[in-house]
């Protein structure tokens, strides 16, 4: 399912990276614990405080 978005990793920075959540669909909804905590540990990667 997530093949189009493997193969587009090519044109991102060399420091992305790709998180796939097992059973997440599209919308992730259901996993918003793991989406929060990884969007929040992004955001204080690269905006320390």
């Amino acid at each position: 399912m997530c093949e189009l978005t493997k193969r587009g990793m090519k044109w991102l920075s060399p420091d992305s990276k790709l998180e796939i959540i097992d059973g997440a669909k599209h919308g992730l909804m259901e996993h918003w614990s793991i989406v929060e905590k990884l969007a929040t540990d992004w955001f204080f990667k690269h905006f320390p405080v």
